[in-house]
């Protein structure tokens, strides 16, 4: 795959380049009226985390306003002034928990800490984190735990317990080799290993692991290489997508892999029905408002440039487009 290629040459990249942004990569924020001002029930807007290309150190924050209709892009030094550091190399993931916005910085190596606004509280030091989950009063970050390389004799990846209050690491546990996305069910964290540095070796195992005594208590071999992201989908059930294209489903009561079937990798644009299919270069990730059914869907385009938002209609039908920063990846909303 195209993005398989990207991370191979960007990795060797990456061991030259500092994990910190400079002055003269700061790019100025920018606003622009993409729609009229809408009622989204009790969606006030979201986030959107741009990845930017591993070496590069240009993640970036937009925002999107429902309240005014208003695109801003890059809003994090600008309502930042006073802190030293950009977002930094790779953002990773995103999330909402309580009054606070969590943005996963993996070759920054910190989990950056704001408010809903965007202003910075804090961060937390983890090495090569990638994934972000919350359950009472505690994120749980997973982490490769180890150098950005590729190397056939990488380390078990980790999950670090943080304690929300203090931003404090509490705890670790390890799990799989290079952990990536993980579902909480019940007392119990379901952490997809993915073993992406230790190529061609790739993990096939999902760590379980037990919240209470935060000890990895079994692994399910899923007999898939390359493991990423998991859901809980409406019959309880975990489902797991691999790089390899395959959809692994889990029985959380069991512990067992009830299903493995294909999927695409990207996100399926079969939803549209107006033709703008062709407008895409490279779908990269796909979010759907939970109170109106509006479907977006970023293009990563060439995974150096800056790339695109579209919004789509329940039906399909495309409803208003914008410029993002580069490798716009991960939306969160806001209530």
């Amino acid at each position: 795959m195209r993005r398989a290629k990207s991370i191979i040459i960007a990795l060797s990249i990456a061991l030259f380049l500092a994990a910190c942004r400079t002055d003269e990569l700061t790019l100025p924020s920018t606003g622009i009226q993409v729609t009229t001002p809408a009622e989204s029930g009790s969606v006030r807007g979201f986030y959107l985390l741009n990845e930017g290309n591993m070496g590069s150190n240009k993640a970036s924050l937009d925002y999107f306003d429902y309240t005014t209709g208003m695109y801003h892009r890059n809003i994090f030094a600008e309502r930042n002034p006073d802190v030293p550091h950009e977002l930094g190399d790779v953002g990773n993931d995103i999330q909402i928990h309580g009054d606070r916005l969590y943005a996963v910085i993996n070759c920054s190596h910190f989990v950056e800490v704001m408010d809903l606004h965007a202003r910075h509280i804090g961060v937390v030091s983890i090495p090569n984190p990638r994934y972000i989950a919350f359950r009472d009063g505690f994120a749980y970050v997973s982490s490769y735990a180890g150098p950005v390389a590729l190397d056939p004799n990488a380390r078990l990846g980790c999950v670090y317990k943080v304690d929300t209050a203090t931003m404090q690491i509490v705890d670790e546990c390890p799990v799989g080799y290079q952990p990536e996305q993980m579902q909480i069910v019940e007392n119990r964290l379901y952490v997809a290993n993915s073993g992406g540095y230790r190529f061609p070796n790739y993990d096939t195992t999902v760590s379980v692991v037990d919240l209470e005594t935060f000890t990895e208590v079994g692994k399910i071999d899923t007999g898939v290489e390359n493991l990423h992201k998991m859901h809980l989908n409406a019959t309880g059930h975990i489902e797991v997508t691999s790089r390899a294209g395959k959809l692994i489903t889990i029985d959380p009561r069991t512990d067992t892999v009830v299903s493995v079937g294909d999927t695409s990798y990207a996100p399926s644009l079969d939803f549209i029905t107006d033709g703008t299919q062709s407008d895409f270069e490279e779908p990269f990730g796909m979010a759907v408002n939970p109170d109106t059914g509006e479907i977006l869907v970023t293009d990563a385009v060439d995974h150096i440039t800056p790339g695109r938002l579209h919004c789509y209609t329940p039906d399909g039908i495309r409803r208003w487009s914008v410029t993002t920063g580069d490798i716009p990846a991960h939306i969160v909303f806001l209530r």
